[in-house]
């Protein structure tokens, strides 16, 4: 039954009731339908369709939180695992520097028992651990910038949900590191 026909209805049974003709329904008769209409169109909607509407929106706030504090432990573990990291290349790099400075007494022993031949073995192998060293120093490097990259990529996709193709995200990491390093 469309709108117009309860406005009829209803002024039929208002002219009806007050014993005037039922030729066109009234101004009360319209408002009366209407605000009739309006309080069962109201009373539906609570009963069927708030409810429901209510738990969907409970949820959805509840997910976004977990969402939100899920996000915010996977950072601060990234922050964390990036110091251990960072812990273990500074680490690293004092066990380079004892090698180096192992190496250069053991060469400096040599060339006084040997003398010109022990000089340019001790330089050949200072030489040798220095390559050695800036070897592990970058490998050690590229080790730790891979594993932040892949945390970060993960953290990333949890945060925003959008997949990004592996060069591009490995392009936005690796920016992200050197901006790190000029820092």
């Amino acid at each position: 039954m469309s709108l117009s026909s309860l406005h009829t209805l209803s002024g039929i049974i208002l002219t009806a009731a007050s014993g005037e003709s039922a030729q066109e329904p009234s101004a009360l008769a319209m408002v009366t339908t209407t605000i009739l209409g309006f309080l069962l169109a109201f009373w539906v909607l609570r009963k069927f369709a708030f409810g429901p509407l209510l738990t969907v929106i409970d949820e959805r706030r509840d997910q976004i939180q977990s969402d939100l504090k899920k996000a915010e432990e996977a950072r601060q573990q990234a922050v964390a695992e990036k110091a251990e990291l960072d812990e273990r290349l500074r680490n690293i790099e004092n066990e380079a520097r004892a090698k180096m400075v192992e190496l250069v007494n053991e060469g400096k022993r040599v060339s006084a028992s040997i003398q010109e031949e022990a000089r340019k073995q001790a330089d050949s192998m200072i030489e040798k651990a220095q390559r050695n060293i800036q070897f592990e120093t970058e490998k050690a490097r590229e080790t730790l910038k891979k594993e932040i990259i892949g945390m970060t990529i993960q953290a990333t996709e949890h945060l925003i949900r959008e997949n990004l193709d592996d060069a591009k995200q490995r392009n936005l990491i690796a920016n992200f590191i050197s901006d790190i390093e000029r820092n």
